[in-house]
């Protein structure tokens, strides 16, 4: 008999039965005296929910739409509903395994979103399996007016200030039915009137809000009085519980502090990333060959109180431009006519004195001339010497002078525990026919190389902040003292031996500096 129902259900298949009631079981093939269940081809279940007042009374008549993916009811409608006397709606129909977005609302009261989810075995046995049920669902009335007032520092009534009051939640879970969940706020805006005055309609009252722990955030705009176009008095965000909107239900007055008043002068965004963030690394203060730099503050200033001046590493050559200040706050210093040269470093110092709080401004920083996808090609610049005690003539290298080593880019060590380059001289330094002593080339060890970034050389503009990169390396040379290194010794600096990533040197781009630099002693700085 049980094989018989089954072909019988083939059957009804082929020729096209109808599920009329459903249920996802196709009408009229089930035997309650030979056949103990049956699956269904495409589960389907139902979806229920209640929905209540703060006072836990049914919401009747409100509305309750399900979307899902898009899909009709067998009626090729929505599926929508309205709630009965109970405040309870019914779904049924609805897909197993799918997930639902249900709306809930009346008019006069919040609406509520929620999610749900409909058993992936929603209509197989036992047949309870087939209902999602999200749980009853407290939605607050939205029939109150909240009121505050906006005052300036200065006293006056912020009239025209805009703000907006976001009431959070109107509608919350009483009853998890676990199969979904729900949030639900109301954001109204106003314009404050002529006293200062916001109002706030179509809110919960504040009986409502408390019993749900709810809350209200007010948030006011930044205000131009004077309708210059720039903010005279900050905004503000406060929150207030509804239980003290409860105990204290007199308007809130908020008090717009004047911009710059209690705060000062500072750079909010900017180009060279050294001047908000010191010793921020070299990418963070890139600016391309033909780029500005960009000074936003967060104050207005007096612009003939406006000095900047922008020199090279060592701080002492000053770099040519022009400067011109917008819209007040924006300082924006132009490149110079050849750009800033690429893989060079720049020292800035600015001093500004704040037109809104009388505030005076100061700070440096530094950048580097680079464009971020070009790397500049690592090479030596120059090898000279500055003698510890001037001569006539042509000098040569002798001891206790001072070598500096100049790079056509500042580099750096990962630390200042790795081992530093070697500097090595093309020659027999005691003219003994041998290659060991410190400091020759083909010895072991030779001059190590000490990084000597100017921040405050005699003849410098400012005192400049350290990037940890410098262009500029030296040794004070202490070899032979009967033995002179006249100019134009071949030079030999060891950066292979460093090779290892850990200890290596890198350039501002992060590229490592692996390959080995010859070059000739130059002449000597007096």
């Amino acid at each position: 008999m049980k094989n018989a129902a089954l072909a019988l259900a083939f059957v009804f298949a082929a020729c096209g039965a109808k599920d009329e009631n459903g249920d996802g079981i196709a009408d009229g093939i089930r035997d309650p005296n030979s056949i103990s269940q049956v699956a269904p081809s495409t589960p389907v279940g139902t979806l229920t929910g209640q929905l209540l007042t703060s006072r836990f009374l049914p919401l009747a008549d409100a509305t309750v739409s399900v979307n899902v993916a898009g899909r009709l009811d067998s009626n090729n409608q929505p599926y929508r509903t309205q709630t009965d006397a109970e405040g309870n709606f019914f779904f049924k129909g609805l897909p197993a395994g799918s997930t639902l977005q249900v709306t809930m609302g009346k008019a006069g009261f919040a609406t509520l979103s929620a999610q749900g989810t409909i058993p992936s075995a929603a209509g197989n046995f036992p047949i309870n399996n087939a209902n999602a049920n999200l749980g009853a669902f407290v939605v607050l009335e939205l029939a109150s007016v909240w009121k505050a007032r906006l005052v300036t520092q200065a006293g006056r009534p912020a009239k025209g200030a805009k703000a907006s009051v976001q009431v959070f939640p109107v509608a919350t879970v009483t009853l998890n039915g676990n199969y979904g969940s729900g949030v639900s706020s109301v954001v109204v805006d106003a314009v404050a009137d002529d006293v200062g005055m916001l109002t706030f309609p179509g809110v919960p009252s504040s009986v409502d809000l408390a019993r749900v722990s709810g809350s209200v955030t007010l948030t006011v705009n930044a205000f131009d009085e004077n309708g210059d176009g720039n903010a005279d008095f900050l905004g503000s965000v406060t929150t207030y519980s509804g239980q003290s909107l409860t105990t204290d239900p007199t308007p809130r007055v908020v008090t717009l502090p004047q911009v710059g008043s209690n705060l000062p002068a500072s750079i909010i965004a900017t180009n060279v990333d050294s001047m908000i963030r010191p010793s921020s690394p070299p990418p963070s203060n890139f600016v391309r060959p033909m780029d500005d730099l960009y000074f936003t503050f967060s104050q207005n200033l007096l612009e003939s109180s406006i000095l900047v001046s922008v020199t090279d590493e060592s701080g002492v050559t000053p770099v040519m431009f022009t400067r011109e200040l917008r819209q007040g706050n924006v300082l924006v210093v132009k490149h110079p006519t050849i750009g800033w040269e690429s893989g060079k470093e720049y020292n800035v110092s600015l001093r500004a004195t704040s037109k809104d709080s009388g505030y005076v401004f100061t700070g440096t920083g530094y950048f580097f001339g680079a464009d971020p996808l070009m790397p500049k090609p690592f090479s030596v610049s120059t090898v000279q010497f500055r003698k510890a005690t001037p001569t006539m003539g042509t000098p040569a290298l002798t001891n206790g002078d001072t070598v500096i080593v100049t790079f056509n880019q500042p580099i750096a060590r990962p630390s200042s525990s790795s081992p530093p380059v070697e500097l090595f001289f093309d020659l027999d330094l005691e003219n003994n026919n041998m290659r060991t002593t410190q400091g020759e080339k083909g010895a072991s060890l030779g001059w190590p190389l000490s990084p000597h970034e100017p921040t405050s050389e005699p003849g410098a503009e400012f005192v400049a902040q350290a990037s940890g990169y410098t262009s500029r390396h030296e040794f004070i040379y202490a070899g032979p003292t009967m033995y002179p290194i006249a100019l134009a010794t071949g030079v030999f600096i060891n950066f292979s031996k460093l090779m290892n990533t850990d200890n290596g040197y890198q350039t501002i781009w992060g590229v490592p500096v692996t390959a080995d630099e010859t070059t000739q002693l130059g002449m000597a700085i007096q």
